[in-house]
C-alpha cells in the first residue's frame, strides 16, 4: 500500500489539517502533543476530539472578537460537536476540515501540506521577488554604464 495522501482522502485531509496545531504551531494554538498518523477510513476518535477542541476555539475566539450572529453560530456548531465529536466531525466531515483550516490559517498555523503556494522550496515568494528585483536593478545598473 501507497503512502496516504491528505489532499484527496478527507479523513487524511483532516488529519493534517487538525496536526497544524501541533509542536510546530502558533504557541497559543498547540492542542496535540504529537501528530497524529495520517489515516482513511472512519475518523479515529482523538482527531475528532482534537477538532471539536478546534472549532470551540474558533467559535470563543470569533465571539470575543466579533460577537455577531455568525460567531454565536460557530459556538453552538462547536458546542455540538463536543456532545458528538466523532458523530459530528464524520456528518460534517468537508465543513469542519474547511473550518480547521481557515482557523489555522488565521492563526498563522503552519501548511498541512508542507510547502504552500506562495513558497518555492519553503522560501517565500517575496522573498525571490526581492531577490529578482535587486539582481535586475544591479544589472541595470552595470548594464546601463557603458
Amino acid at each position: 500500500m501507497g503512502a496516504i495522501d491528505a489532499t484527496s482522502d478527507p479523513v487524511a485531509a483532516l488529519i493534517a489539517q487538525v496536526n497544524r496545531f501541533g509542536p510546530g504551531g502558533p504557541p497559543d494554538y498547540r492542542y496535540i502533543d504529537t501528530a497524529y498518523p495520517l489515516a482513511t477510513g472512519k475518523v479515529p476518535v482523538a482527531v475528532a476530539v482534537s477538532a471539536a477542541m478546534l472549532l470551540h476555539r474558533r467559535g470563543q475566539d470569533a465571539v470575543l472578537r466579533f460577537g455577531d450572529k455568525g460567531s454565536i453560530e460557530l459556538l453552538r456548531k462547536a458546542g455540538l460537536a463536543q456532545v458528538d465529536p466523532v458523530g459530528y466531525v464524520t456528518a460534517n466531515l468537508a465543513s469542519v476540515t474547511a473550518e480547521i483550516k481557515a482557523f489555522g490559517d488565521s492563526v498563522g498555523a503552519p501548511s498541512a501540506y508542507g510547502l504552500t503556494t506562495w513558497q518555492i522550496k519553503g522560501v517565500p515568494i517575496l522573498t525571490f521577488a526581492i531577490a529578482a528585483t535587486g539582481v535586475a536593478a544591479l544589472a541595470f545598473i552595470i548594464l546601463g554604464r557603458k
